[in-house]
């Protein structure tokens, strides 16, 4: 492998790029300015909503598609013009609602409303202590309804449930029963910043590689020229779809597995190493 070869490198964002206190480091910050100088497309991929990562790419100073809500939309940054969305199918919006609220557990909708000022949908009688620690952090970018079902169904981006793992367990098992993988793309990731897991609903095109490969491809970029970088469950598809799959020493077991070559963790400028290895 070359470093010429590689024309495309998918990023992750918390526990991938970010070192666990939520900030990019020097040296990767030069790494990813030395790349997009370069002419290499930089795509920050995460599961956090768009605009929170706004700062990070003002802090690169570099324009940034985001591919954000773990794939289900891109966005150019700074233009914040839309490239690519897949957004929750209609046709399961009630069902799934009716089939969380079955096993006691009310979803936080993200939404795509951006222009809007809004991000964030949750029910007013939800006492979760995980969604109300979330949404108080966020209700400048927050609408409360009596009920979810208020919501446009077709401004649906995803659904998301904080709790415990043994809580979100059995919900995960029945969407599997409920719908296909054609049909809806269920997982279950961490969430450091809530100390619990989370589980979440989307298109199954919502997904990280898909946005990339559209991004890609628009660009006349092949797959073997992509390199993706991750540490969680919803990169595993990135990395082993990508050219190159790299995982930090810090993702789990199972991104691991799915990865070509680790390097380390996100506290020790991993990221910053492969992108020096590979594109500088």
């Amino acid at each position: 492998m070359t470093k010429m070869k590689f024309r495309l490198l998918a990023l992750d964002l918390d526990g991938t790029l970010l070192t666990d206190d939520k900030k990019i480091s020097p040296r990767a910050i030069s790494a990813l300015r030395a790349a997009a100088d370069a002419g290499v497309t930089v795509v920050f991929c995460t599961g956090r909503r768009y605009r929170t990562v706004i700062p990070m790419v003002q802090q690169v100073g570099r324009p940034i598609p985001v591919a954000y809500n773990n794939g289900a939309a891109v966005r150019n940054c700074p233009q914040h013009d839309i490239v690519f969305k897949n957004l929750f199918p209609t046709q399961h919006f009630l069902p799934v609602i009716d089939l969380l609220e079955s096993f006691g557990l009310k979803p936080v909708l993200h939404v795509d409303r951006f222009e809007d000022g809004i991000d964030l949908c949750c029910a007013r009688s939800d006492t979760n202590h995980f969604h109300r620690a979330y949404v108080s952090r966020n209700a400048e970018f927050l609408v409360e309804l009596d009920d979810l079902r208020e919501s446009p169904a077709d401004k649906i981006i995803q659904f998301i449930v904080m709790e415990r793992l043994a809580r979100l367990t059995p919900a995960y098992e029945a969407l599997g029963k409920f719908a296909t993988t054609d049909e809806l793309n269920v997982h279950i990731v961490r969430n450091l910043t809530i100390g619990a897991s989370a589980l979440e609903v989307l298109s199954p095109l919502g997904e990280k590689w898909q946005a990339v490969w559209h991004i890609a491809k628009s660009r006349g970029i092949g797959r073997d020229e992509i390199v993706a970088i991750g540490d969680d469950i919803s990169d595993c598809g990135l990395l082993r779809n990508a050219g190159l799959g790299i995982a930090v020493e810090n993702a789990l077991q199972e991104v691991k597995d799915s990865a070509d070559l680790l390097v380390p963790r996100n506290n020790d400028d991993g990221a910053a190493i492969a992108i020096e290895r590979f594109f500088l």
